[in-house]
This record gives structure tokens, sequence and C-alpha cells, in this order.
């Protein structure tokens, strides 16, 4: 272990060798190769820059809480401000958190609409669904089940349904209470995702989250990172270290 706080003597190609060699160590996808490769190839084309880069990484690995963080803080860097970063997961979203609410509550009313029919509390019960139960005992015809294909009585259909059914009822009230507590809104790291700068104010966010693998916030150190890595989407420091506050206020 290295004595914390002292300056790392470190071999520097642009990016420390603690990641360099864990990059050499490790199959890499296509993302960790091309940041790795921005970094290195930044380092060695801005030779005037040499010095200062040099101690942007320094201050970044003399604060890691650990030489496993200093990693991680590599490998969850945000290469691009994009609004839903965590697609890869999530599967990337066409509508907004608004839309998708909708579509929620539009499925909040299916699924009461079904509990309130199947329910024994329920008027709908009382009307349709003994009725239902009566003409499937009564009917003695063979139909083919559309899902499995065999030739069933609908006597037989209606008891392999009441075999389930509390289950069923069971599922469909916690689909319910699911669907009431939903906010698809919380996977987004902006209260706006849908508004013009989202997609900014998240590579923000994203970056001034990576202080969590420090012992103490390096801002500007990260500000210059982000600059090199995408260098289309220059962002400052003081940006940095205002997200940076509101997420620690956030969690006192």
């Amino acid at each position: 272990m290295r004595r914390r706080n002292a300056v790392p003597d470190i071999q520097f190609d642009g990016i420390p060798v603690l990641i360099l060699q864990w990059a050499k160590g490790n199959h890499m996808s296509d993302v960790y190769r091309n940041r790795l490769k921005r970094f290195t190839q930044y380092y060695e084309k801005h030779s005037a820059e040499a010095e200062k880069i040099l101690r942007a990484w320094r201050a970044i690995e003399k604060n890691s809480r650990s030489e496993q963080e200093l990693i991680t803080l590599f490998m969850v860097m945000p290469d691009k401000p994009d609004s839903q970063p965590y697609s890869a997961l999530y599967g990337r979203r066409k509508v907004g958190p608004d839309a998708e609410r909708n579509r929620y509550v539009k499925c909040l009313r299916h699924v009461r609409a079904i509990e309130q029919f199947c329910s024994p509390h329920g008027k709908a019960h009382q009307q349709f669904y003994r009725q239902f139960l009566v003409d499937a005992c009564t009917d003695q015809r063979k139909v083919i089940d559309a899902r499995t294909g065999e030739k069933k009585m609908a006597i037989d259909v209606a008891r392999e349904f009441l075999e389930v059914e509390p289950h069923f009822l069971i599922g469909l009230r916690k689909l319910e209470s699911l669907l009431e507590v939903l906010d698809p809104g919380a996977k987004y790291e902006t209260r706006h995702p849908d508004s013009p700068n989202a997609a900014l104010h998240t590579y923000i966010y994203l970056m001034a989250s990576l202080n969590r693998y420090l012992e103490r916030p390096q801002h500007a150190a990260l500000a210059l990172l982000a600059g090199i890595n995408c260098p289309e989407s220059r962002i400052t420091a003081d940006a940095i270290r205002k997200s940076w506050q509101r997420q620690t206020d956030k969690s006192t």
C-alpha cells in the first residue's frame, strides 16, 4: 500500500501507470480502449501541457481512496454529454418521464379493472365472474387451447384457472401497488431530462460525482481531464464544484 497523501512516483504517459497496468492485464471493451487512447494521444500531441496534465493526474491519484477506487474512477468516467448515460443498463427511452408516467397510469387502470373483475368483493365479480364459471361448467365442447394447442373442455380450463386464482389476485395487487409508486424520472440525474441542456447538466453531474472516489474533491483536476476526454464539451471546475456541493447537500 502506498503512503497516504504522498505524491506517487509514477511513470507517466498521459495517464497513471496503475491504470495502464490494469488496461494491459484485462480484456477491455472499445469504450475503455478509446478513452485510454484519447488521454495518451492528447499527452503526446500537447507537450506544452504535459506538466499540467501530470499535476492533474497526480492530484487524482494522491487523493484516491485506494488503487481500486482510482481504476473505478477511470472506468465510470463519462465520455460525452448524454441525458441517458445508463442506457446500456436501462435501455434507451424514446419518450420522456412524463410520457412514461402517463403510460403507467393507463396500465394501472387496466390492472385495477382486472383486479375488480376477479375480486370476490367487486361488483363485476357478482355480475359476470360467477356467470362465466357457470357457463364453463355447462359447456361440453372440446376446444383447442390457443397457447398449448391441447384440446380441452372449458371446465378443465376453468379448473386450472381456479387453482392459480389466489396467486393471480395477489400478483395483481402487488402490480397495482408497484405502478402507484413508480417514478420513471428517478433514473435521470436531472430534474428536467427533456430540457435542451439535460445532457450537459447530466455530464457535469457525473464528472462531479467522481469526487466520491477521492479523499478530497479535485474539481480543477477533473475539469481538466474532462476537457481531454471530451474536448467538444468543455466544462469548468466551478460547474463541477457547484454540482458536487448540491450532491453532498442532498446526502447530509
